[in-house]
């Protein structure tokens, strides 16, 4: 019988990698990604997304505690901006997701959550005036080459 104890961390990333490749047709853009002291297992590209990306092993029942994603969207929102300030060629809407395993007995299950931080218009609005703010602050010869995927924002 398979045990959380078990089941080793980089069998589960590897499952949580094919799951969002295989499964979801995601591009991975960053893997094990830090920024602003949080630790993303992903960062990956979907769409005009890019969606920072955690995952946990759990057994039996597993509900995601959103009140816990909540009290630390202060740290998220900074990863969110050392992102974008080390990829300015990257100008895309964000999501924080997670990707739970979840092991009973010899089951597996996987759920995905998407946009835990509920990101909402403000969030966004946010979002579009930092990539202004480095848009600003790029040499004259690169803001040709990311004009228009501003623009698309």
């Amino acid at each position: 019988m398979t045990k959380v104890q078990d089941v080793k961390k980089l069998e589960c990333k590897e499952l949580v990698r094919k799951f969002l490749t295989n499964k979801k047709g995601y591009e991975i853009l960053e893997d094990h990604w830090k920024g602003n002291g949080h630790t993303f297992d992903f960062i990956i590209k979907d769409g005009e997304y890019v969606r920072f990306i955690d995952y946990g092993v759990g057994s039996g029942e597993f509900n995601f505690d959103y009140q816990n994603v909540i009290a630390d969207r202060s740290i998220y929102e900074g990863a969110m901006v050392d992102f974008y300030e080390s990829h300015p060629d990257v100008v895309c809407k964000v999501t924080f997701d997670h990707v739970a395993l979840i092991i009973n007995g010899e089951r597996l299950a996987i759920r995905y959550y998407q946009n835990i931080l509920r990101t909402d218009d403000a969030v966004v609005a946010r979002l579009q005036d930092l990539c202004q703010e480095l848009y600003a602050a790029l040499p004259e010869e690169k803001k040709a080459l990311f004009a228009d995927r501003l623009q698309e924002l």
